[in-house]
């Protein structure tokens, strides 16, 4: 498990709402969709109903496709290994 669920979504919903790099941006929606598309259950669990919105609020501004496939895959290996 990641940790607290309260935390973690408290987290990401800071890590949203600073000015970002596309790069940032990039990161964060490939983890956010990995965790929700791999494991749904766990992610509903942790980010409840806040989750649709954080993913919105993710896909938001730029970011590049094609580093956001390769991030995923890495975001879902890592995420395999916790959840």
């Amino acid at each position: 498990m990641l940790g607290d669920p309260v935390v973690l979504a408290r987290a990401v919903e800071e890590a949203l709402a600073l000015p970002d790099s596309e790069r940032e941006r990039t990161s964060l929606l490939a983890w956010l969709r990995a965790w929700s598309s791999e494991w749904p259950h766990s992610f509903a669990t942790t980010f409840g109903t806040k989750g649709a919105a954080l993913l919105s609020a993710a896909q938001m501004g730029t970011w590049d496709r094609g580093k956001y496939i390769k991030l995923r895959r890495l975001a879902r290996e890592s995420l395999a290994d916790v959840l």
